[in-house]
């Protein structure tokens, strides 16, 4: 993956909210991408496309549902991630996903959003996992 060559950082107003960074970048194929991070310092949480080649191409109602869900997940407050030397885990009202980290931390951390909104409260989140 190459820098990214535009950032956008959201920061919400909410009390305890995350801010959101979406960075249009590269895939480690060369094709276009879009990375998705949460926190401050910012955690990595997504990177779209998987592979951006004509036979892997579902098309832009698949890409676009697949960016939908950790950004709604972040601004309405249901999304977990925690990162540890050993790995990550993520959860959100969508599911949950663990593996190794590209490039772990050395402490473990946890970043949890809070809902962007002043009213309302998150979608609940898919059952942890033992990790």
């Amino acid at each position: 993956m190459s820098d990214p060559v535009i950032i956008d950082v959201l920061t919400p107003y909410a009390a305890g909210a995350e801010r959101l960074v979406i960075a249009r970048t590269e895939t480690a194929e060369g094709f276009p991408g879009v990375l998705l991070g949460i926190g401050d310092p910012t955690e990595s949480i997504d990177l779209q496309p998987d592979c951006g080649c004509d036979a892997c191409d579902s098309g832009s109602a698949d890409l676009l549902e697949t960016l939908d869900r950790p950004i709604l997940s972040v601004v309405d407050g249901s999304l977990e991630l925690r990162t540890t030397p050993s790995g990550y885990c993520l959860r959100s009202s969508f599911g949950v996903e663990a593996g190794e980290g590209a490039f772990p931390p050395e402490v473990a951390r946890t970043v949890r959003s809070a809902p962007w909104g002043l009213e309302g409260s998150p979608l609940p989140m898919a059952p942890r996992i033992r990790w």
